[in-house]
This record gives structure tokens, sequence and C-alpha cells, in this order.
């Protein structure tokens, strides 16, 4: 059965009562998720925290356990605050998507952790161990957000309150910023050392659409929902490098909890002289004259450009050519609108005749848009509840293979593979319940290559479409997150991208000798994205090595590598196409 609209609001439903319970009644809660019997909870218990986990994310919780404590100390080192009451931790696994919450009650304050890791594809900054960077992230939460307030009237007040005044004051950039800033700086990776907020901020500054101070805590435009995280967390670097004072948060965080009664924005003008609205203007200009000298500096030194092809409203993912060359198909998605599966024609679509400088001679026609129109040969709207990820077509090029979100009987979200027939619109679910993303076949049309996803394990794979047995190139494991495989023009190897504990690689697996061999050692650099050549002897990917994401080429025999693009913004997920 087809993932339903209603089984998704079902869903989310069920997690709102539970945590509604959680607030309220845990030992309830309890037995509420004990309403499915493969839901067996465990319980571990350690100086300030109280872990909660289920049997099958027993791995993840052994891992993360250990170093819980660690973590505190240094957040509370750097915040000079501890709280008093013991945190839960829940490990949970509801959405197959990375996340993490923190609800900084005065009394049971909860954190709840998604296991599911970012693959090398997000860019959250660095191959980072994820259960330490969310963990950390959600308890410089519970830690800031907990701050007492020393005014007689703020105290007396948040008596009646489940949450103190520092959690009620904070904008929503500030608490998710500062979190941002410190999970960056006691893990050694995350975003703030991320490539992708340093292209994010670029582009936006280029383009002229940085938010303005209102959008700050979030908005409706292109990747909105990060804005508190990226462009909050920059904010407030660079409050501190203006002020050449490392402490100056901590002070805003003082001056917020005085005696005195001060509202954010009193708190801030008092510290930094100007309302935190007239700063960010001038980040904001300072940061786009960066921007555009980088512009300037790139293109007088390098001699490679791009030419758009397309340009899509909101998010496209990677594209997808057919066999011929003649179709290129992928996903497109705006903000609170259905995802549709696209096939482009790769043909450029000819202007209509015009009789206008028949008409008026002196008229000045307009010049050819770019990027030109594409004609769309075929479209798959999510329908059924069928929300279609990143397409890949079979070798005779009339289907398109994609994973799609399907909910299993207890509410938890899960990934199935579709088969999607773009002349007759069929559509036919290959996998029930599998926990498998990223297909990609084999010309041989009975195998293809995917990626298992579940418990906060992976492990790159090989699913037959016929059977839907699995087979595992390498085994689940949570110390390393798989990307999107990528099959050889000859179906021999399948070329992945890998990441985990620090380290970044590509390794290439040969089906038939059941061997793999890394063609990019483990760096500190980031590589996503693979592309075999046409030719089967060399692979395109993105790197982030020079700190701009560009597209690069190695040969799969002698490791030379050579430098294909040279961006401004960035340059993702590359699609080698023949002239």
């Amino acid at each position: 059965m087809y993932t339903a609209l209603m089984q998704q609001k079902s869903s989310i439903k069920f997690l709102l009562l539970t945590l509604l319970i959680l607030l309220t009644q845990p030992r309830v809660a309890m037995a509420q998720f004990n309403m499915h019997p493969e839901w067996d909870w465990h319980y571990f218990e350690t100086s300030h925290f109280r872990l909660f986990y289920t049997t099958d994310l027993s791995d993840w919780a052994h891992h993360i356990a250990p170093k819980m404590e660690s973590i505190h100390e240094q957040v509370v080192v750097h915040i000079g605050y501890s709280c008093d009451e013991k945190i839960d931790v829940f490990l949970m696994d509801p959405m197959g998507s990375p996340n993490g919450m923190a609800l900084p009650l005065k009394r049971h304050p909860l954190i709840i952790l998604w296991v599911t890791a970012p693959g090398p594809e997000s860019f959250w900054g660095g191959a980072e161990d994820w259960s330490e960077l969310v963990f950390c992230h959600e308890d410089v939460h519970i830690v800031h957000l907990t701050l007492r307030s020393r005014n007689r009237w703020q105290r007396i007040l948040n008596r009646f309150l489940p949450v103190g005044s520092m959690a009620l004051k904070c904008p929503r950039y500030v608490s998710e910023g500062y979190a941002v800033i410190l999970e960056s700086r006691l893990t050694g990776n995350g975003r703030c050392q991320s490539t992708f907020r340093a292209t994010l901020l670029r582009q936006l500054a280029l383009e002229g659409k940085l938010p303005d101070y209102e959008e700050l805590n979030g908005s409706e435009q292109w990747l909105g929902g990060s804005y508190p995280y990226m462009v909050g967390s920059a904010f407030l670097e660079w409050l501190q490098a203006r002020t050449d004072n490392p402490d100056c948060l901590l002070h805003l965080w003082k001056r917020m909890t005085a005696k005195k009664n001060r509202s954010y924005e009193a708190a801030f003008k008092g510290l930094f002289r100007e309302s935190p609205s007239d700063l960010y203007d001038r980040f904001r200009a300072e940061l786009t004259a960066r921007a555009i000298s980088f512009e300037q500096q790139v293109n007088e030194t390098e001699s490679v450009h791009s030419t758009p092809w397309a340009e899509f409203k909101g998010f496209a993912s990677p594209g997808a050519l057919d066999s011929t060359g003649e179709q290129l198909a992928l996903v497109h998605e705006e903000s609170g609108k259905p995802a549709h599966l696209l096939v482009l024609s790769m043909t450029q679509e000819k202007e209509p005749d015009s009789t206008a400088a028949q008409e008026d001679p002196e008229d000045i026609p307009d010049l050819p848009p770019l990027p030109a129109p594409r004609k769309e040969l075929y479209r798959f709207t999510e329908r059924n509840g069928i929300h279609p990820g990143p397409p890949r077509w079979t070798h005779d090029g009339k289907t398109l293979l994609f994973h799609a979100p399907v909910f299993d009987h207890t509410g938890t979200r899960r990934f199935d593979i579709f088969r999607w027939t773009p002349k007759t619109n069929d559509i036919e679910r290959i996998t029930r319940i599998a926990d498998l993303k990223y297909p990609d076949p084999l010309p041989d049309g009975i195998q293809a290559a995917v990626v298992y996803q579940h418990a906060g394990k992976s492990a790159p794979a090989l699913l037959n479409l016929q059977t839907g047995k699995i087979t595992y190139l390498s085994p689940p494991a949570i110390t390393a997150i798989w990307g999107t495989p990528r099959v050889s023009p000859d179906g021999s190897r399948i070329a992945i991208s890998g990441w985990g504990q620090n380290e970044s690689w590509i390794e290439v697996f040969d089906v038939a000798k059941n061997t793999s061999q890394k063609i990019l050692a483990p760096t500190g650099t980031l590589y996503a994205y693979p592309a075999w050549h046409p030719d089967g002897r060399s692979i395109f990917l993105t790197s982030d090595e020079t700190g701009v994401f560009n597209v690069i080429r190695i040969d799969t025999e002698g490791s030379a590598v050579q430098t294909v693009t040279h961006a401004v913004g960035g340059t993702l997920a590359p699609l080698p196409v023949l002239p």
C-alpha cells in the first residue's frame, strides 16, 4: 500500500502526542511507546543525563553515551552555567532524516536526537561524527536557554512558566546561531567550518538576497529555514570579531539575565552601542562587499566559466541523463507545493518568430533568454503520498527509478524504491519497507546500486529489482555514512562517496570480484556526487578542497586529479554530457 497523506499527518500527531506525554508523565510515555512490541525501550543513566533508546538503536546509544558527559562539561565551561536538573535524552528515528530537538524546561529538560545522519551531499560541515554534533547542538540549547534570571520579578513569574526568561527573550536566530557556533567550536566540525555556509552566504550576497533582519528567524525563501543557523551564526561571529571580545556573547547573556530587567534588544544595544537590526545591516553590507570582491578576483584569474542551462525556483535535485543524451530527469520542488519529477528535453526550444521588427524597425528586440527555455516532456506530480527522490534512468531509457518515503505500521517514516514509466505515467512500488535510497540501475536491468539507511546505520548495497533481495557491499554501520552510488557505463563498478570519523573518501566497488578500492583516500576534504565519464576511465565529483565547491576529475587508474571548474558560488552534482 502506498503512503497516504493521512498516514503522514497521523505520524506527526503521534509524535506531538508522545512529546506532550513526555513533558508531563515520562512513565506514561514509556507505556505509550511500548504499544508496539518491537519498541523495547532501554535506560542508561550518567551524572547529568538519562538516556532512553530502543533495541535497534543500541549501537548508536553505546556510541554516544560515553561522550555525553565530556561534551556537556565543555558546554558548561564555555557558557559558565550548569543546568541543575537531569536531562532526559531520547534516541529516535521517526522520519529517516537528520534532526534534533531540545526543550529547555525548568523541570525535566528534554533532548530528542534523530539518529539518521546526513549524507555527504548534505554538506553539514565536514565528515564529522553526527552523534557528537547533534548532541552538542541540543545540549547547548538546554544549558544556554535555562540560564536563570537574577531579576526578582522575573524569578517570581518564572515559577508559573515551564521555561525561563532566557528562552522567552532569545530570538530564534540567536539561540540557533549560538548553538551552531559552539557545535563547531567544541567538535571541530559543524556548520561554522562548512564550505556550504560560506557558499550560501556568498551566493545570497551576490544576488542581493541576504535576508533582512525580520527574516533572520526563518522565511519562505530559498533555504529560508536555514537562515537562523547559517546566517544567524555568521552574524554572531561577526559581532565577536568586530568587538575583538570573544566573551561578548557571554556578556550579552549576563545582561539579559541581570537584576535589571532588559529585553534582548535593550541588552544588545547597551553592549554594542547600536541596535541588532542596524548592526545586522552593516554585516550584510560587509558580506556583500567581500562576495563581490571574490567574484571579481575569480573572474580576473580564471578562464573557466559556466553557462546556465536551466533555472528553477526552489529546489532542484541532481539531474539524470538517459542513454540517448536527449532527456534529462530531475525533481523540482517549491516551498509549500507538491514535488514534481520532470523530464526535460536537452534540445533548446526555438523562440517563436516575431513580426515586431517588421512592424517597428527602430525597436530594440529582446535579448535571448538566459538560460534558454527547455521543453517539458513528462511530469510526475507527487500523488498518493509518493514524494519522489532524485531519479535515475534504466538502461533502456523507458523508466526511472527513485526512492520515496513510506510509513510502517508504527507511524515511522521509511524509504522504498519506485519505478515510473513517463510515457504511460504508470508507477510501480518495487520494495516494501526496505530502507533504501538513491537507486542507480545496472545495465542488465536486474540490479540497482542503492544505499541502505535505517536506525542510524548506513551501507552501500545491490538490490535485485525482480526479487527484492539486498546484498550489502559493506556491512551496515553507524561509523560510515554513504552518499549517492553511481554505476559505471559497463555496469562492472560502483563509485560512491563515504564519510565518517572526520574523514571523507571515494570508494569504487567491483561488482563481479566483490572487492573495493578507495581512489580518493580519507581526508578532511569533502567529496560527493561522483559521476562516471562515458568512457568509464575517470570520475567527476564535487570537492571543497579549495574552500569553494568545485568539480574535479580523477583518473581511476592513475589517480591523477584535474580541476574542472572555478566557481564563484559553488558547483555541485556534475553530470558529464557528450557534445
